[in-house]
């Protein structure tokens, strides 16, 4: 159990074609079956929705972006045989430890943010898991488990080849045991993708594609799985009059502490459960997408079962990636940095720039690097909010890991329907709780007592993330400055150009020579480039990352592709915000700030939830099928056979 948690940690701010019968891609990949960028052969040009599994979005490369392959790197690798071996220092020693360098750099503290809400980073641990997760061995086929530490000391696995256990210093000021566990991650070695002599790549076995995979699923078994094949609905289960995910298999497997009549969900990916405010933008999505669905059904008696899910899925993606690129980034990059060429802030129509040549699957530099720097965001004690605004209670983030039941608590009352639950008064808090800032700091939540379950301590998620950098072999700091055309520093002297002299003076202290700094210890130590909230070589690698995610994604809601949405409808999708989807998707809310993202202020004052939310899904009314339904005959119409 222990490394399971190891391996499910957050990538916080900082991770499925569906079974039809006139789809000619029906390629599924499960536990095994590990891509070795080949793919499918054949695609279906005219078929009308993006696959679940990700593939044939492009129609030159069927492989980009779809789950469970390689992922991609602007950067060479640093292993130290060029292979997969952890790297080394330039004089061909070993780097300082992960553990060291958190202990030096990134102390425990709070600056709180004086403009952004908990939303920020919870919305965008979301982002994290919709577009990779690392895959384990154990996931593709193997399942064999490692002991590399037991009790915080060597276990009988210490040397294994799948083992890079993160070593404590001697001093270490918290941790008094040698050893938190690490299993390095599943590669196309461990696949059969490469060879002893040829470059061993990790994996992410999610759709690179901000799809919501996270919701819907990234393999055909799991989606089909997560439907009720009826009136294109999602599986729910009903507490308290409301709907939910429905229960795994085995929650002992999943949840902590958890009896199996008690809450633990299944979804499109399985850190649904990881933390309280994570699972409850799950069920907010899944919730939307029932609404849009019976909205569907409502206005177009006519549509089958097939094409209900998927039009309510293309719809809810949209929904969610109009947010992404106009709410959220806007906050993460700033506004001047997403206007070149990452969004069209004042677009009225679709935006004709896809890109078949831009592949879009995630980078190893984004997902281990730049991304998780945002984890100093992470807020340690979650507040409990209800609809006065007042402070009702508080949520420790340690102490409610994988234990989803907790929002399903009832605020006040004997649990009838129609009461306020944690979920209700979470969102609040999402919306009303300041995030902390992006900085050198991190809470000692995520620093010291990370999944510690009934363990005293748990884990320290900053030398995890160093780890990870290395597991993945990501090339340095220097290398990604490089790319990025920003100026190089050739020794330990020049770093006072790039950040504090006190983050200059200890990275001096840690390192050999400048050349050997971890990207995801440098680039968090850098200034920061304001209006964004992080440093010049994180910026650039985020704004490439969203920029080919966007404009290399064929069914990107703004897109002005074949079955794209029509002006009217994509007028509607451009009402969506993140207040709208907490109003509803909640029985409580009533009133919400227009920008969620935001604190309140005088610019940003509660307004009733009716104001906010006037999305009006009449623009999809299909007029044109349902007369040729009625004058050919549905079943004989060969328009419409893709959808009984």
């Amino acid at each position: 159990m222990w490394n399971l948690r190891i391996h499910i940690v957050c990538i916080v701010i900082l991770c499925e074609v569906i079974i039809t019968p006139c789809a000619s891609f029906k390629y599924t990949f499960e536990k095994s079956n590990v891509q070795c960028d080949d793919g499918p052969r054949t695609c279906d040009n005219d078929y009308p929705y993006r696959s679940i599994d990700g593939s044939c979005n492009n129609l030159k490369h069927l492989t980009w972006g779809m789950a469970v392959i390689r992922y991609k790197r602007i950067i060479p690798n640093r292993y130290a045989d060029g292979i997969h071996k952890f790297p080394k220092s330039t004089s061909g020693k070993d780097l300082p430890l992960a553990r060291r360098i958190s202990i030096v750099m990134n102390k425990v503290g709070n600056m709180t943010s004086k403009r952004f809400t908990n939303a920020l980073m919870q919305f965008g641990q979301f982002i994290a898991h919709d577009g990779s997760r690392t895959g384990e061995v154990r996931q593709l086929g193997e399942d064999k488990s490692v002991e590399c530490c037991k009790n915080g000391g060597p276990g009988k696995h210490f040397k294994h080849p799948r083992c890079a256990p993160i070593i404590h210093p001697k001093n270490d000021p918290v941790f008094k045991i040698k050893c938190t566990d690490f299993e390095r991650t599943a590669t196309t070695k461990d696949h059969r993708c490469s060879n002893e002599k040829q470059l061993s790549e990790p994996l992410t076995v999610v759709t690179g594609f901000f799809d919501l995979s996270l919701v819907y699923g990234s393999n055909d078994k799991l989606a089909r799985s997560l439907r009720t094949l009826s009136k294109g609905l999602m599986k729910t289960v009903e507490r308290y009059c409301q709907a939910w995910p429905p229960q795994v298999d085995s929650v002992a497997d999943v949840c902590f502490h958890t009896q199996p009549s008690e809450p633990c969900f299944q979804g499109g990916d399985v850190r649904i459960n990881q933390s309280p405010q994570l699972t409850s933008i799950h069920v907010m999505f899944l919730r939307l997408h029932n609404k849009v669905a019976k909205e569907l059904s409502r206005i177009n008696k006519h549509w089958g079962d097939e094409k209900l899910y998927q039009e309510a899925r293309k719809i809810c993606i949209g929904y969610y990636q109009h947010i992404v690129y106009n709410e959220y980034l806007p906050r993460i990059l700033g506004e001047e940095y997403t206007e070149d060429k990452i969004r069209y802030s004042n677009a009225e129509t679709c935006i004709d720039d896809y890109n078949s040549r831009i592949d879009p699957s995630i980078l190893v530099e984004f997902a281990t690097g730049a991304y998780r720097s945002l984890h100093s965001t992470i807020v340690g004690y979650l507040q409990l909010v209800n609809q006065d605004r007042d402070v009702v209670g508080t949520l420790r983030l340690s102490s409610n890991l994988n234990m989803p039941k907790v929002i399903q608590k009832i605020d006040k009352g004997d649990g009838t329907c129609g009461k306020c639950l944690n979920y209700d008064n979470l969102l609040t808090s999402m919306s009303y709780q300041p995030q902390e800032k992006n900085d050198k700091y991190f809470d000692v939540e995520v620093k010291q007592f990370l999944f510690r379950d009934d363990d005293e301590l748990g884990i320290d998620l900053r030398a995890f993330d160093i780890q990870r950098d290395r597991d993945h072999g990501v090339g340095s700091w220097v290398s990604a400055r490089k790319f990025c055309k920003l100026e190089v520093p050739r020794s330990f002297s020049d770093l006072p150009k790039f950040m504090s002299e006190d983050n200059a003076r200890k990275l001096s202290n840690l390192y050999e020579h400048v050349n050997d700094i971890d990207l995801s210890v440098g680039g968090l130590a850098e200034n920061v480039k304001k209006p964004s909230l992080v440093g010049p070589t994180f910026l650039c690698i985020l704004r490439l990352q969203f920029y080919r995610s966007r404009v290399g994604d064929r069914f990107f809601y703004e897109n002005c592709e074949p079955n794209s949405f029509t002006n009217s409808q994509l007028n509607e999708i451009h009402k969506a915000s993140l207040a709208c989807l907490m109003c509803d998707t909640s029985n409580c809310i009533k009133k919400m700030q227009p920008n969620a993202f935001d604190l309140l202020d005088q610019s940003n004052k509660l307004v009733s939830c009716n104001k906010l939310c006037n999305m009006n899904l009449k623009p999809w009314y299909d007029e044109e099928e349902y007369e040729e339904e009625h004058s050919h005959g549905y079943h004989g119409h060969s328009r419409c056979k893709r959808f009984i």
